[in-house]
């Protein structure tokens, strides 16, 4: 009998050393080794891409994989321009990276794109083993990428990983199309702390965000911007089960049958903060924010919440419980959260638009009642 607890106890163990190996290799990816980019690879050996498909050299380059930076290796893009995709982990994507984390810095105006449809999943950037951050070298950098899948079925993608992405810095401008389009999706964490990002999913899609983060979005800088089409009942400009805004703004739009905010149903732990900045979730057809889950999520708000029956926002107005709940609430189809509450100032009207003029009385006011007190005290020195 003590063997055989023994034994599951032994069992038990192992299976949580095993679960605690496969979170920590998620956590834990490593650097990146190798990117390949239209179907060429560039490493250690040969950093150096033109966009002609030749390799070029430290003085010539479009694309440069360094690998001498830390925390992870960079990917310089200059003035990049590919349209060929390669075939790794069973999706066609016009970047490849292999190995682990990557950085991206961008520096010009660069270009992802593709058109077709072959019966696969199709990504702009596509990182299955680490996290993907994006940066702007010391020049202004933009990136945009465009991926139209005309296969039914399949999953399409700006930026594609299975870790976290992280948008640092850039103009990035991301439009995806076909039946489960996302402009970025990972299954952990997108944060954005500046740059400015733009998300589009033009034409109609059976399931589509133009964020999907399944484990954690969050906002502290830069602008995010999403307006998704879709058709749909788990579409939605943001797609996430954890939303924390602390600065920035972002604005959500979903049209056709998308919602502007979509918590997915399943969830176990659902939050919302906004305790900085400003976000907007707006939908032309459906309740602007949805939750698919009961309970609520607990929501945290430090300024106002302004509601609308209309999308754009017209005639809105301060949120209060009476109104009926925020969440699944088709009467309101736009949902605005600020990070401080909005303190109209106070009018600047006559005398009180020009501080100079007071600043002026101040002082001579200063100087009379010096003068009346020299001449008092000198009086007063007469007549002791």
């Amino acid at each position: 009998m003590k063997m055989n607890i023994s034994k599951h106890l032994l069992l038990a163990a192992l299976f949580t050393v095993l679960l605690l190996c496969i979170t920590m290799s998620a956590a834990l990816a490593g650097p990146a080794t190798q990117v390949v980019i239209a179907n060429h690879p560039l490493s250690v050996s040969q950093p150096y891409l033109l966009n002609s498909g030749s390799y070029g050299n430290p003085s010539n380059w479009n694309v440069h994989f360094d690998t001498s930076t830390s925390p992870a290796p960079t990917l310089r893009l200059k003035n990049a321009s590919f349209n060929t995709m390669t075939n790794a982990s069973g999706e066609l994507s016009v970047v490849v990276v292999n190995g682990g984390d990557i950085i991206v810095e961008l520096e010009g105006t660069n270009y992802l794109y593709y058109s077709g449809g072959s019966g696969i999943n199709m990504n702009g950037i596509f990182c299955p083993n680490g996290s993907v951050t994006i940066t702007e070298s010391g020049a202004s950098g933009n990136l945009t990428i465009s991926i139209l899948n005309g296969a039914s079925g399949y999953t399409t993608a700006g930026i594609r990983n299975h870790n976290e992405i992280s948008i640092q810095g850039g103009t990035i401008d991301i439009s995806t199309q076909g039946m489960y389009s996302y402009g970025v999706f990972t299954e952990q964490q997108v944060s954005v702390s500046g740059g400015q990002v733009s998300l589009a999913v033009p034409v109609g899609s059976t399931y589509v965000a133009g964020v999907r983060a399944d484990t954690a979005f969050s906002l502290s800088g830069g602008t995010v911007s999403a307006t998704v089409y879709g058709f749909g009942g788990s579409s939605g400009a943001l797609y996430s089960t954890e939303v924390s805004i602390t600065g920035g703004s972002g604005e959500f739009d979903g049209l056709g049958s998308a919602f502007g905010l979509f918590f997915p149903p399943g969830s176990t732990s659902e939050d919302m903060a906004v305790t900085g900045g400003q976000v907007i979730f707006t939908s032309a057809n459906q309740a602007a924010l949805l939750d698919a889950t009961s309970p609520y999520p607990s929501l945290s708000v430090s300024g106002d919440i302004l509601v609308a029956s209309i999308s754009d926002g017209t005639g809105k107005t301060t949120w209060a419980p009476a109104m009926g709940q925020l969440f699944s609430n088709y009467s309101f189809h736009y949902v605005e959260m600020l990070g401080e509450s909005e303190e109209p100032p106070l009018p600047q009207t006559g005398d009180a638009g020009r501080p100079w003029l007071w600043l002026g009385i101040g002082f001579a006011a200063v100087f009379v009642g010096a003068g009346v007190f020299w001449i008092f005290r000198k009086r007063y020195a007469k007549t002791a």
